[in-house]
């Protein structure tokens, strides 16, 4: 994605009544349920009789009850995150300072939902012209926040953020390489329980964060780029990932409370990988071992 695109977007008609969407840069986040086809399988034959039936509509309330509990938690985060009081520091920022802050927090933050499949997707141009991060922390502190919750209660994801050209569509769809590209990493490349960083998403954050102006608004945004970095890591095949359990995150979740779930999602990855051994699944096991591997280099930093 060239630096114009990432600085500046093209409004167009979408429809008669003179609608307008903004084609230009876009942050994607995609996060996958895992073992949801598993699932889906099950239920391909037609029950023949009652108690069957009554078996058929039990897996298909589990199955839609995993869904719909990812979804639910990925959305909570962002509401939270979206609709936060502002912090008692704010009050110290002067007239200008906070009118930019409050233009920021309106920067628009988009979801989709899909059978086991979920987007985040933000404009990474503002509507003043100018780069904004906010999307783009929305979707990597969401993606971490997600998948260490996911863990914890046996519910496994995976997915992939990347940065490209978009267009918002109808019913809340992003369409255009901005998706394409982040699709693509969660089929070919992401693998295991993680979430993968694209280099176009990367190379942007360091572009704002290596922008260097006293200007209020570059300040925030620096400011913002920053911490997106500390939420990335690079994982042991070399991959950009977001560091869900990294010094980055254990900073915007200091309390203790969030030392049991890190826990419990170790002892499943450990199940899980002890479980693919006892079936011969070697591909699977060897997963799940550098899943156990990631948490046993950061789970320090949670006791």
């Amino acid at each position: 994605m060239s630096r114009k695109s990432r600085t500046r977007g093209t409004r167009v008609s979408q429809k008669p009544e003179n609608k307008h969407v903004r084609i230009g840069g876009y942050v994607v986040a995609l996060l996958d349920v895992l073992n949801q086809r598993e699932a889906i399988r099950a239920l391909s034959k037609m029950p023949a009789n009652e108690d069957e039936r009554r078996g058929f509509i039990q897996k298909l309330k589990a199955s839609i009850g995993v869904g719909n509990g990812v979804r639910e938690m990925v959305l909570r985060f962002l509401q939270n995150y979206l609709n936060a009081k502002p912090s008692a520091e704010i009050q110290l920022l002067t007239a200008e300072q906070r009118k930019i802050y409050d233009r920021n927090r309106q920067h628009r933050v988009g979801t989709y939902l899909f059978s086991d499949t979920i987007t985040v997707h933000s404009s990474l141009i503002s509507d003043s012209g100018s780069p904004t991060v906010r999307g783009v922390y929305a979707a990597l502190a969401s993606a971490a926040s997600g998948i260490m919750n996911c863990m914890a209660t046996r519910v496994p994801i995976r997915g992939a953020i990347e940065a490209g050209v978009g267009v918002p569509c109808d019913k809340g769809e992003i369409y255009g390489p901005a998706f394409l590209a982040a699709y693509e990493l969660e089929q070919t490349v992401v693998k295991w329980p993680r979430v993968v960083v694209g280099d176009e998403l990367l190379e942007f954050l360091r572009q704002v964060a290596g922008v260097r102006t006293n200007a209020p608004d570059a300040i925030l945004q620096r400011t913002m780029a920053d911490v997106c970095l500390s939420l990335i890591a690079r994982d042991e095949d070399g991959m950009w990932i977001v560091d869900y359990l990294g010094p980055g995150m254990r900073r915007l979740l200091p309390g203790p409370e969030f030392n049991s779930p890190v826990a419990a999602g170790l002892i499943f990855a450990t199940s899980e990988h002890q479980r693919f051994v006892r079936t011969g699944d070697t591909k699977h096991a060897e997963r799940y071992a550098a899943v156990i591997r990631y948490f046993q280099s950061r789970i320090a930093i949670w006791q």
